[in-house]
């Protein structure tokens, strides 16, 4: 998939077209019209603004005033495009140097599953990205540079220690076209881009990062919790559960035959009535056991600074089981006296129930035998 000159002509979207290519269309419309009075008539306007806007003094030209151009001269939009510099749209005055066509890439990925997590296209297009981490800002930042064309979004630092950055609407309007969905992404069915499934697997990496960077979660190893789970949960109306299934369900078979990731079935979180009266469900799926992270982190990791560190942790926690085994079995050979499971779990540092797990299993395989006080 990609994003032609054609595909952005609409809205009020404006050009800055190269001076000296600029010129030329001028001069070959005036040419074709006979007269510049002619072609005032035919493109709306007066003949000074066609002064203006051919000696450059307006450097921003409609794309209205651009479509009639090319087609009066015979230009093609191919030709056209070699010669476009920049892109202004809305009423921020913000402009995006822009070359065209703009393609598939992994920094456009990642911005997907941007926009399919905290960030947004409002009904103006303007794409805003909402985060409170530093790191995730300012990737959105360098792949919006990388991926569609240089510009500068608006930083906005709130009392909560939430940061917003804010796009023109040239930038929103690109991403929807790519498959991030315009509003409320609650109250809409979406799922991951086609050109992302069958895309390579930087792509379909980049894509997930974004994604589980600002909508997943670590759990981590306690006292009272031995599990230890990357959770992936989002919410939607009720009406909707199906379509959050089978987003959920492409995330899953990327995972699974891309990375060699297993993950657990989609459960229900939660179901609440959200402020406006709508029911809404949330849903969720796990990653769990020490390959499934390595993997994870290998292969797809997290620009989530402290989601990183968490991840492994996770990892690094994890007991080599027969190492273990090993150390208990040992410890009951060389001691003088039969010993309790209790004492086994204090002399090792093995919790308890791992001990009693080990020790049944060496009772079963005849490694060692209970004794009559025990």
């Amino acid at each position: 998939m990609e994003v032609r000159l054609k595909d952005v002509m609409c809205r009020s979207f404006r050009f800055l077209i190269r001076e000296e290519f600029r010129h030329e269309l001028f001069e070959k419309a005036i040419e074709k019209e006979n007269m510049i009075k002619n072609l005032a008539k035919k493109l709306g306007c007066i003949p000074d603004t066609i002064t203006i806007m051919k000696t450059g003094q307006t450097k921003f030209i409609k794309w209205q005033i651009v479509e009639k151009l090319i087609k009066i001269t015979g230009i093609s939009e191919e030709e056209l495009e070699l010669n476009i510099l920049a892109i202004k749209g809305g009423m921020s005055g913000k402009i995006t140097e822009v070359k065209f066509p703009i393609k598939e890439s992994p920094e456009l990925a990642l911005l997907i599953g941007k926009g399919m997590g905290d960030g947004s296209i409002e009904k103006n297009f303007r794409f805003s990205f909402w985060n409170k981490k530093e790191e995730l800002i300012e990737e959105v930042c360098s792949c919006v540079n990388k991926a569609i064309g240089k510009t500068r979004g608006t930083v906005n630092k709130f009392k909560d220690g939430r940061i917003q950055v804010k796009f023109c609407p040239f930038i929103g309007f690109v991403l929807h076209m790519f498959g991030v969905p315009v509003g409320n992404k609650t109250l809409q069915n979406f799922d991951v881009p086609i050109w992302i499934k069958n895309g390579s697997k930087e792509m379909k990496a980049s894509f997930i990062r974004g994604l589980f960077d600002d909508e997943s979660s670590i759990r981590m190893k306690t006292e009272k919790n031995r599990n230890r789970s990357i959770i992936l949960a989002q919410g939607k109306l009720t009406e909707l559960r199906s379509s959050l299934e089978n987003f959920f369900s492409s995330v899953k078979k990327i995972l699974l035959i891309d990375f060699g990731i297993n993950s657990s079935k989609i459960t229900e979180q939660e179901t609440f009535i959200d402020k406006k009266g709508r029911k809404k469900v949330v849903l969720k799926f796990e990653i769990r056991s020490k390959d499934n992270f390595e993997r994870f982190l290998n292969n797809i990791g997290f620009t989530h600074i402290e989601k990183k560190r968490k991840l492994e942790e996770c990892i690094n926690s994890f007991v080599d089981i027969h190492r273990s085994k090993n150390i208990i079995l040992e410890m009951i050979r060389n001691s003088p006296k039969p010993l309790s499971t209790t004492e086994i779990s204090k002399l090792t540092g093995i919790n308890r129930n791992l001990a009693l797990s080990h020790l049944d299993k060496l009772l079963k395989n005849g490694e060692i035998f209970k004794s009559k006080g025990n």
